[in-house]
């Protein structure tokens, strides 16, 4: 079922790949695999953007994860069922946002854990033509991809340090997805969102633009973070794959820092946009160091879950994050 699936992936639009996650999630589909000597790893991510282009090359060319031992059978899964399927063990292994990671974990912490940190993504701000600063936004509404994400927790921060509130000076709409933002933005549903630069046609079009940047905040920065969290009882019995996985998202990140030009035809095409946006989005990450990874320790978690819990978003009691955080597994380099 995995190439099928792949092959469906690599021919259908985002929202047709999202569909077909519901069929590929299915409980019988994550388990352990062994072929010859590869572990098969059921690996999600959220489809095909600037931050996420270390998992498209996997979905292209599974073959580049051979020398680290696994086979990854790679699926594109909606923000809201991820966290979901991971605890459930629908799949074992996930690229997501640190919050929205830590909000689900918070209600099964023995299920999942994090064991690898990418980025911090270059997210700027992007607003409606009449926004000329971010007081502006003041009555106005943003919008961000899903409750807990990381661009919603970033926004948040944000407008808080720019002495806004949401909720109480500033709306906020849920959009689904990222790649949702754009059209909202260009009907005028929403005046401001974080995404990474450019911003595609169908918003540019319709006057949206960049107001600034959140790189070289540090709160920011460190929100601005994703993981990778495997399923636990699949990190207890495979350790070596998941080591494997790590290893492998790695060489793929490494992939796209050495052949930037490479890696912009892949997302151009896996995202429907023009090559040349494509180029500076990858520029972008780069420069950010978006394709870096690093651990993400219990103190990151921790700073997180005070932001979500600062702006409401969640509540964690007396989680412990760091029994769900294991930093022994990244590659060497």
């Amino acid at each position: 079922m995995g190439s099928v699936y792949l092959r469906k992936v690599a021919s259908l639009g985002l929202a047709s790949a999202i569909a077909l996650t519901a069929t590929a999630c299915s409980p019988d589909s994550a388990d352990s695999q062994t072929t010859g000597s590869l572990t098969t790893v059921s690996y999600a991510y959220l489809g095909a953007g600037a931050g996420l282009v270390p998992e498209v090359i996997m979905a292209n060319n599974p073959s580049i994860c051979e020398p680290y031992g696994v086979k990854p059978k790679m699926q594109v899964i909606s923000q809201a069922t991820a966290p979901g399927a991971l605890a459930a063990g629908q799949i074992q292994a996930l690229r997501l946002g640190g919050g929205s990671f830590l909000i689900a974990s918070s209600k099964e912490p023995a299920s999942t854990t994090i064991v690898g940190g990418m980025g911090p993504l270059p997210l700027s701000l992007f607003v409606a033509k009449d926004v000329k600063s971010i007081a502006d936004l003041k009555d106005k509404t943003v919008g961000a991809p899903a409750k807990g994400s990381t661009s919603d927790v970033a926004i948040r921060e944000l407008l808080s340090q720019n002495g806004l509130t949401v909720g109480t000076d500033v709306a906020i709409t849920y959009a689904g997805s990222s790649s949702a933002l754009f059209g909202q933005a260009a009907s005028g549903a929403i005046q401001g969102f974080l995404y990474s630069p450019p911003v595609p046609e169908v918003a540019g079009a319709n006057g949206v633009y960049q107001l600034m940047s959140t790189r070289g905040n540090a709160t920011l920065d460190n929100l601005n973070r994703t993981v990778i969290a495997v399923q636990r009882k699949f990190l207890n019995d495979n350790p070596d794959a998941v080591k494997g996985l790590l290893a492998c998202v790695n060489a793929a990140a490494k992939q796209i820092i050495a052949d930037p030009a490479k890696a912009a035809e892949v997302l151009a095409k896996a995202a429907s946009i023009k090559l040349e946006t494509a180029n500076g989005q990858i520029e972008a990450q780069i420069a950010a160091g978006s394709y870096n990874m690093s651990a993400f320790t219990a103190d990151n978690a921790t700073s997180v879950i005070r932001a979500l819990e600062k702006f409401e978003v969640a509540k964690f009691d007396s989680y412990d994050p760091s029994t769900v955080v294991n930093t022994a597994l990244l590659p060497a380099s």
